[in-house]
């Protein structure tokens, strides 16, 4: 299985905990896979030109990436479409990616409010986070139809949620 968009490889040591044994993460931060201490294979990499070989991976997992893409559509169909080219015939996409509820409505109100920030530390980093990435991220939050159509013109969903401040989606290449 391949993670794109994997960061500081928090979701590599969560898929190694689960019993994955073959992972490989892809991110363009050498800085963040610097940080990564387990034993999947990283690689800096921009995930719309995934450097491996086609129809050679069985599952590919986004957590918390694809609202970073700067460009959407462009740039998310591009993501996709490298999915759909890297995944074995009968491979799983999974994507979990926040999503605009009356949840998350709520937890960026209270990432307003300073009070509740110094009391919960996820919550003021969740704060930082959304100022500091703000046009992707709200443009993002903005387009729901945009993303889902780009998705489901190269994956037909097998299972999807949404629920919490969260898209869960797992589907499958058309």
């Amino acid at each position: 299985m391949i993670e794109l968009f994997c960061g500081r490889g928090n979701g590599l040591a969560a898929w190694e905990s689960l019993g994955f044994s073959h992972i490989e993460g892809v991110d363009r931060s050498p800085r963040l896979l610097s940080e990564y201490r387990g034993n999947a294979m990283c690689s800096v990499a921009d995930c719309r030109e995934i450097p491996v070989a086609s129809s050679s991976r069985d599952v590919a997992a986004i957590h918390g990436g694809l609202h970073h893409l700067e460009r959407l559509p462009q740039d998310l169909e591009d993501v996709v479409g490298e999915v759909r080219r890297i995944l074995k015939p009968g491979g799983r996409l999974l994507i979990v990616e926040p999503w605009q509820t009356p949840f998350l409505a709520l937890v960026h109100e209270c990432c307003r409010r300073r009070v509740v920030r110094k009391l919960w530390r996820k919550l003021d980093a969740l704060a930082e986070m959304t100022e500091l990435e703000a046009s992707t991220y709200f443009s993002w939050l903005a387009q729901p139809e945009v993303v889902l159509e780009s998705i489901h013109r190269a994956f037909e969903p097998v299972r999807m949620r949404i629920a919490f401040g969260k898209l869960f989606l797992l589907a499958q290449p058309r």
